[in-house]
């Protein structure tokens, strides 16, 4: 080790020699423990901060972190220029250094210098690209919020609640997913575009009434299960919106706000959570986008201000994360997941079980577009899709079903019985 690289510089404040120190070692250029390091520290400051403990220097380097990475990105978001005490100290040693060496070769200290300096660099990029990401999200909220401001309020009056039908001790469960607001074909599997998704999803909400009116039930669950628009997440998808991203989010909300406005004129009350499908998600790549970030999280929040005046929607979110809620009906516990994170559902199944401290009655999800009813320790149902098949995607992968929704008859044994409404 260069012993003059651990000894405090001529001119060298104490924070400026912490800092650099602490550098090294998070770089690997120096291989010191922080005890080893409070105790040169002690050495090289005796009478100012003499005797402080290992975490107390530890805790200063952290806080002088921060405050040293916020004072770069503020000096010059978009460039390359460094600010700060161990910015200066490289500077000024490849400065004096970089005519050392044979063949201008890059001496050890340069070259560790060098690497600092460049790691530090990739730090910074990787902020900027962090800070980007935020911006546009704003920027689309801000959009977002103009689109809403053109759409009427369904209704300035509270709706009452609807007289009591006959109580059979049943319940109807509707899942509604796969709507894919937005997009637009016309091919071999079908035809769809935003008006055939609103009379679709109107259609589907009449079925519920009609098989609750059958079985006397009383009371709605309503779970949303995500990929309710159809984002931009593959080319062939962008190609076929015919709404921008902004204009699928509240479309999508608007439908799904009248939807359950016609489920409270015929239910006591429609119980509603949600979940986020794979189609919102901001982030182009699947695998740099975060769980929460997903727009279909918005269309809950829309339908709440939507819906506020009428008292029998209650909206909840009974789960451990966005992309899992549970709730108990009749001493019976579902948990809804989109599907697209559940490649095996058993396994998916078990591994919620020991995270929520419950047996999970009844699974249910989407994301593959076709119903699907599997009854073992768990039950596993699977919802359909509104928009059926006939895009680009599915003709090519040869996925042609039809568009069709699942809702369920459920008491306290169970699921007493599963209704596939094709649309």
């Amino acid at each position: 080790m260069n012993e003059d690289l651990m000894m405090m510089q001529p001119g060298e404040s104490v924070d400026d020699y912490l800092w650099r120190l602490g550098t090294m070692k998070e770089h690997g250029i120096i291989d010191l423990s922080w005890d080893e390091l409070a105790v040169i520290m002690n050495a090289a400051t005796s009478g100012l901060r003499s005797g402080m403990q290992e975490s107390g220097w530890r805790k200063r380097f952290t806080k002088m972190k921060v405050e040293a990475e916020m004072k770069r990105f503020k000096a010059s978001p978009f460039t390359d220029d460094a600010v700060g005490p161990l910015d200066t100290w490289m500077d000024e040693d490849l400065k004096s250094d970089h005519t050392k060496g044979e063949d201008n070769l890059l001496t050890p200290k340069e070259y560790a210098m060098e690497k600092l300096r460049t790691q530090i660099r990739d730090e910074r990029s990787a902020l900027r690209r962090i800070v980007r990401k935020e911006a546009r999200t704003d920027n689309l909220m801000d959009l977002f919020e103009q689109a809403i401001k053109k759409y009427e309020p369904l209704s300035d009056e509270t709706i009452d609640r609807i007289d009591a039908k006959p109580d059979r001790g049943t319940a109807i469960y509707a899942l509604l997913s796969d709507v894919h607001y937005g997009i637009t074909f016309s091919s071999i599997g079908g035809e769809y575009n935003s008006e055939i998704a609103r009379k679709r999803v109107l259609q589907y909400a009449y079925e519920i009434i009609n098989i609750a009116d059958t079985n006397g039930a009383q009371t709605c669950y309503v779970t949303l299960l995500g990929d309710m628009i159809s984002g931009m997440i593959h080319s062939a998808i962008r190609v076929e919106n015919k709404e921008n991203i902004i204009e699928q989010v509240v479309g999508a909300s608007e439908l799904t706000a009248e939807f359950l406005h016609i489920l409270s004129e015929n239910f006591s009350d429609v119980y509603v959570n949600s979940v986020s499908g794979n189609h919102s998600r901001l982030d182009l790549n699947a695998d740099d986008a975060l769980r929460a970030e997903k727009l279909d999280s918005l269309i809950p929040w829309y339908c709440k201000a939507k819906l506020a005046d009428v008292a029998n929607v209650i909206f909840s979110d009974e789960g451990p994360d966005s992309t899992i809620v549970a709730r108990t009906i009749k001493g019976k516990t579902y948990v809804a997941v989109h599907g697209d994170m559940d490649k095996n559902l058993s396994v998916s199944a078990s591994n919620i079980e020991r995270k929520i401290g419950a047996h999970v009655d009844y699974i249910l999800c989407g994301h593959l577009h076709v119903p699907e009813f599997r009854f073992e320790h768990t039950g596993f149902i699977r919802n359909g899709a509104v928009c059926g098949s006939g895009d680009e995607y599915t003709v090519k992968k040869r996925l042609f079903s039809p568009p069709a929704q699942v809702c369920m008859l459920v008491s306290d044994r169970g699921v007493e019985a599963v209704y596939p409404v094709m649309l």
